[in-house]
């Protein structure tokens, strides 16, 4: 999961994808920690399915 989330593309796409659904002015720790969760939930879910 490491080397996906430290791969350059997954990078921009975070970068350019979440600003979309998330509101960065308004933003806290909390909130960083929330999505943070979420994506390495997802992520870890789709690599014990892929195998």
């Amino acid at each position: 999961m490491f080397v996906t989330l430290g791969n350059p593309k997954v990078i921009l796409f975070y970068l350019s994808f979440l600003p979309v659904f998330v509101d960065l002015k308004f933003l806290s720790s909390l909130d960083v920690a929330i999505v943070a969760l979420v994506v390495s939930v997802v992520l870890s879910c789709c690599f014990m399915l892929t195998g």
